[in-house]
């Protein structure tokens, strides 16, 4: 959906107005290097295996969190209303699973929005919602059938 870099570091030199990490490798990875989301969005798992050594950056970061059901394939519409009705920093720890989060932040976060999420075994995918990327995203979100 982006463009894949081999590191959070060179990711991050994307520039952006608001910064939100999926997953718990990616999210874990920008709070290590002292960053912190404006957004991120995990479930304690890595390749839906626990993970807990990535708990505990998570855990650090001090911000107010929210907690949603969202089980796997599926994209829960209360994830839309988190992201719609709430101000940043904000995190979202997801029970199921949080793939599919990356098109619900696409059709509401603000255009400069850098999303980062992992490829496991290539690196991280960056993408920045431009006005273009914005509606690729939001049309393949309407066309998906996603219970």
């Amino acid at each position: 959906m982006g463009e894949l870099h081999p590191t959070v570091t060179e990711a991050l030199s994307v520039p952006h107005k608001l910064l939100v990490t999926v997953g718990d490798v990616t999210t874990a990875e920008v709070l290590k290097r002292g960053k912190c989301p404006d957004v991120a969005i995990f479930d304690g798992k890595v390749m839906r295996k626990p993970a807990p050594d990535l708990r505990k950056p998570i855990e650090e970061f001090n911000t107010r969190t929210i907690r949603v059901r969202n089980p796997a394939g599926h994209l829960n519409p209360e994830i839309e209303k988190i992201l719609t009705s709430n101000q940043p920093p904000l995190k979202i720890e997801v029970e199921g699973e949080e793939d599919l989060t990356v098109l619900a932040c696409a059709k509401c976060l603000p255009l400069g929005t850098l999303i980062l999420y992992g490829q496991p075994g290539e690196g991280v995918v960056a993408v920045k919602l431009t006005e273009q990327k914005k509606e690729e995203l939001t049309r393949l979100l309407d066309q998906l059938e996603i219970p």
